[in-house]
């Protein structure tokens, strides 16, 4: 219900619905036109809008989150919604890439390892329950090297450090690519892949990745 830009100036703009504070301009009111993000640490490199929440991944590599925080999707060790950026506990740096799900949210490291936090119903935090956490949960069943992750609205995949892809959460569609619609707590491999992936991208109930033999695949609700 809201998009975000990301400046060439490391700055970010976001516009829309605004009732948890999504925009991150201090305040719940609609915005209709763009209006600038307060109160990030320094300048972003990355944005990521979930359903009522947003984050920004760091030039210092650490990672802010705003908006809409009933699961902790902030991962600031709270369940408080805030109009205005909010540092994830443990990320102060040490981040490459993250991606929002509806209502929980991932960083790949710089070394290659996952963590998740926010909602998991359905498992998509991927730690083999499904608490909710408020503060980032290491994905300890993909280990480190990991090169890509995507959020979908309640699973999550990540490309693997040998090109292939695991997904884990909500399967009802066949999302998580293993066969199967039976959701997953833990990462689960996708299966029939007939080459090494070079890209991976999550819908709110599919997932498509582009082969290193420059085909594409997709899986899940259709």
């Amino acid at each position: 219900f809201h998009t975000c830009a990301l400046l060439m100036d490391g700055g970010i703009k976001c516009w829309g619905a605004n009732w948890h504070g999504q925009v991150g301009d201090d305040s719940k009111e609609q915005r209709y036109l763009p209006v600038d993000v307060v109160g990030l640490d320094a300048p972003a490199v990355a944005v990521a809008a979930g359903k009522y929440h947003t984050c920004a991944l760091l030039e210092t590599g650490g990672v802010q989150c705003w908006g809409y925080n009933l699961y902790g999707q902030l991962g600031n060790n709270s369940l408080e919604d805030r109009p205005v950026p909010q540092n994830v506990y443990m990320m102060s740096s040490g981040v490459q890439a993250i991606t929002t799900g509806e209502n929980h949210t991932c960083a790949l490291s710089i070394v290659g390892e996952i963590w998740c936090w926010g909602n998991n119903g359905e498992g998509q935090l991927g730690i083999g329950t499904t608490d909710m956490q408020p503060i980032p949960v290491y994905v300890a069943g993909m280990g480190s090297g990991n090169l890509a992750i995507q959020a979908g609205m309640r699973f999550t995949c990540a490309t693997t450090s040998s090109s292939t892809v695991k997904c884990w959460g909500e399967n009802w569609a066949g999302q998580l690519g293993d066969g199967s619609q039976t959701r997953a707590l833990t990462p689960v491999e996708v299966t029939g892949l007939p080459a090494s992936v070079t890209n991976l991208g999550a819908g709110d109930s599919h997932t498509c990745v582009v082969l290193a033999t420059e085909g594409l695949m997709c899986w899940g609700s259709n």
